[in-house]
């Protein structure tokens, strides 16, 4: 696809290998955002902004559903939430949903309800890109309600970073 959609397209791929080697040498971001991301020109690489080393920062509100004993989903939840954010639309991940998920009082309702909000969120998402990003949400969301942290989230950056 030509024009800004693919132009956008490469900058969440840029972000995505930023993001990965930050985990490989440093670890994670913890705050990942759009004003956290400075890509000077169409050739060069991605540079993060701001990485927090605090273990128990959770993020920015709609970029995060938090948890500060898995801050490198919280990238993966990120790089979901501004994959929507590019193309106009908002996975809906706010403080108030992730204190209630924190505190152990988010359902299977708020589940549900997160799911349908990712789906919503990432329809003006290219095609190219909306699979990986549905898959990455889905990752993320099992990740933030179960306790468990999928050893796939990595290959899920990976494959988006390429």
């Amino acid at each position: 696809q030509k024009g800004p959609r693919f132009s956008m397209s490469v900058k969440m791929r840029k972000t995505a290998c930023a993001v990965r080697s930050l985990h490989q040498t440093f670890g994670p971001h913890g705050d990942l955002q759009p004003s956290h991301v400075m890509i000077p020109d169409a050739v060069g690489p991605a540079r993060l902004l701001d990485p927090l080393c605090h273990p128990n920062w959770i993020g920015t509100n709609r970029y995060t559903l938090g948890r500060s004993d898995a801050r490198q989903l919280a990238d993966l939840g990120a790089l979901v939430a501004m994959t929507a954010e590019l193309f106009g639309g908002d996975v809906r991940w706010s403080t108030a949903r992730a204190e209630k998920i924190a505190s152990g009082i988010a359902d299977s309702a708020m589940r549900a309800a997160l799911g349908v909000d990712l789906e919503r969120g990432l329809t003006r998402v290219p095609r190219e890109l909306r699979q990986w990003a549905m898959d990455a949400g889905k990752t993320y969301l099992d990740a933030m309600f179960d306790d468990q942290v999928s050893a796939d989230w990595r290959s899920i950056i990976d494959a988006l970073a390429g």
